[in-house]
């Protein structure tokens, strides 16, 4: 699990940083929260080495369908991918 730290997210994040730029201009603080909640799920993806795209694709899919009190099993560091698919662990 990646700790709390910007630092840490945008080294782990390289090949997004081009999108530093955007936090800059975001809109508001608000919407600079969310971009920099997606970068840490993108970077624990990286890190636990599951394509981020795969795993939004399958949190998309599945959001309403998974209840609320396990809904932190949808977390990157909690799934497991498959050559072909992502599912839950």
């Amino acid at each position: 699990m990646l700790e709390i730290d910007s630092n840490l997210v945008r080294t782990q994040s390289a090949r997004w940083r081009w999108d530093e730029r955007i936090t800059c201009f975001a809109g508001s603080h608000d919407a600079a929260k969310d971009i920099a909640m997606f970068y840490s799920f993108f970077a624990t993806c990286t890190k636990n080495d599951i394509d981020s795209q795969k795993w939004l694709t399958y949190v998309i899919n599945n959001i309403n369908d998974t209840k609320a009190s396990q809904l932190k099993n949808m977390l990157p560091q909690f799934i497991r991918q498959k050559s072909t698919s992502i599912e839950c662990t």
